[in-house]
């Protein structure tokens, strides 16, 4: 999606396949896994597979607008997808959801308009449950809201801790701080060594850290000149993980 564009798609929400009844037992097995609701009981799993809507959206789609009301949360099961707000032409990436986790909740559960985009990064599989759904499931598993809220908890630490970087660190110091989170959320060890699963550009990244990709280019070569990091065919490799947290704690004037 170019920057200053808003989506392609104005058909929010738009299935591509809606399965009339998918296996449960498959279904349970992912909705198990799930960060947030978890851990489930086999019995409890199959119960919630029986109730929720099983619906695939393809790569660049857009699940959901701003103004769409918000009476369902989502548990990704597979792919991925960005949250994300559009403000004077410009995009900025709130969130990237990875499969096993919800979203869409905190609009869901204040009962407001979903005020951002969600877009699928990649071919995705989500499940669907309703308030009252999930209100049943709370009654009968007292410890779910507490984990519900621990999550909540968790992700508006997150959101303060990239407003603080925003204000006090410099694009590079960003960067820094976004790839040892991406590296703790979605790294994965090969033989060339850990690496951030998914093959995000420059431009997404901007996104992320409130920058302008050319900001986020010369940040990258930076970092790759301080030999924490190394990138390649966008992959980021990383080379050494003291070095990356040295330059993510640099603060200073933001620059975009």
């Amino acid at each position: 999606m170019a920057r200053g564009s808003f989506p392609r798609s104005t058909t929010y929400g738009r299935l591509i396949t809606l399965q009339s009844k998918p296996k449960e037992e498959e279904l349970a097995s992912l909705l198990i896994k799930t960060r947030g609701l978890g851990p489930l009981s086999e019995q409890r799993a199959m119960w919630l597979a029986r109730r929720v809507p099983d619906v695939r959206f393809e790569r660049g789609q857009i699940l959901w607008g701003p103004t769409q009301e918000s009476q369902l949360v989502f548990v990704l099961l597979e792919g991925q997808v960005r949250l994300f707000k559009v403000l004077d032409g410009a995009e900025i990436t709130l969130e990237i959801v990875l499969a096993g986790e919800l979203f869409g909740d905190v609009s869901a559960l204040a009962g407001r308009p979903r005020g951002a985009y969600a877009e699928a990064l990649e071919p995705s599989r989500v499940a669907m449950l309703s308030r009252r759904v999930l209100n049943d499931l709370v009654r009968e598993e007292p410890e779910m809201g507490m984990r519900l809220a621990e999550g909540l908890a968790a992700r508006l630490y997150e959101y303060r801790e990239r407003m603080t970087d925003v204000a006090l660190k410099q694009v590079p110091a960003r960067l820094a701080s976004l790839l040892l989170r991406l590296f703790e959320a979605e790294g994965v060890v090969g033989r060339e060594g850990t690496r951030i699963s998914t093959r995000y550009t420059h431009e997404q990244f901007a996104t992320m850290i409130g920058a302008k990709r050319v900001a986020v280019s010369r940040a990258m070569g930076h970092l790759r000149e301080l030999e924490a990091v190394e990138s390649k065919g966008r992959w980021v490799y990383l080379k050494d993980e003291a070095a990356l947290q040295r330059a993510a704690v640099e603060v200073g004037p933001p620059e975009s």
